[in-house]
């Protein structure tokens, strides 16, 4: 079996009414993509500057851990 790959393109021929549209459309969707592209670096400095001793999600894994092993399972059966 064969498979048919197509492809179109298109060319836009805006009015100066609608270009002003688009521009601002695609501004908006620039900004939104940097905002998150800087959320998600400032989130891996962040991991990076704490060592991973000092994290708080693995002490908390740690304590509960902890209680798991200490914790007989079966000291209510007699």
């Amino acid at each position: 079996m064969s498979t048919v790959l197509q492809a179109y393109w298109f060319a836009l021929d805006p009015n100066p009414e609608q270009e002003s549209v688009l521009r601002s459309h695609f501004g908006a969707q620039q900004f939104a993509f940097n905002w998150g592209l800087w959320r998600i670096k400032a989130n891996c400095d962040q991991r990076k500057a704490v060592s991973p001793r000092e994290d708080p999600r693995r002490s908390a894994r740690a304590k509960v851990g902890a209680e798991r092993r200490t914790h007989d399972t079966f000291s209510h059966v007699s």
